[in-house]
């Protein structure tokens, strides 16, 4: 609740915020990896997953990103007002293309899915994607997303969905599902 308050605050006034932030390590308990102080210009907070997370910029990616809030520690308002001209984005359309909160290269994406899978394929990207009916099995849609999301996702769904292109993903697809298929002996 104080990484969430003290983010709010830096929100509303307007000034950078410093934070370490965790991962876990082989013992699962939290430690801080970063080598220095995370120094951001907060943007707004949203859930996903039902985890908080603190949109931001002016981090090691020029556009936005993401930490998740219950990973920070040592939260800081800096006296420093925020310098990067902030454009309001909307909080919903930024996270509802981040199907598991990881940042990177948004990428349009081609997919094709099984019917059966439909329900779950909107939950995931909303009502607004355009179906194209393929056959009696089939659906067909294109979404932007995140290129990291878009492996897991295909990975996670492996026998419902197919990247159809970009093709260097639906490589990266076929690659994980090589190493896969070596890891469970087959």
């Amino acid at each position: 609740m104080y990484n969430i308050e003290k983010s709010s605050e830096a929100i509303r006034l307007g000034y950078r915020l410093s934070f370490d932030y965790m991962h876990y390590n082989s013992e699962k308990e939290f430690e801080i990896r970063n080598h220095s102080r995370v120094v951001i210009e907060p943007r707004y907070i949203c859930y996903e997953d039902g985890r908080p997370y603190l949109v931001v910029q002016g981090g090691f990616m020029p556009d936005y990103m993401h930490y998740r809030l219950d990973r920070m520690c040592n939260v800081r308002v800096e006296e420093e007002k925020c310098t990067i001209p902030y454009e309001q984005v909307d909080a919903y359309e930024y996270s509802s293309n981040k199907l598991f909160m990881f940042a990177g290269k948004m990428i349009r994406t081609t997919i094709q899915c099984k019917k059966r899978v439909l329900d779950a394929m909107i939950d995931i990207f909303g009502r607004d994607i355009k179906l194209i009916d393929i056959d009696d099995e089939h659906y067909q849609f294109t979404v932007t997303v995140n290129e990291n999301e878009i492996v897991f996702l295909a990975q996670q769904y492996l026998d419902a969905i197919t990247i159809i292109e970009p093709q260097d993903i639906v490589a990266n697809v076929r690659r994980s599902i090589i190493n896969a298929s070596k890891e469970y002996g087959i």
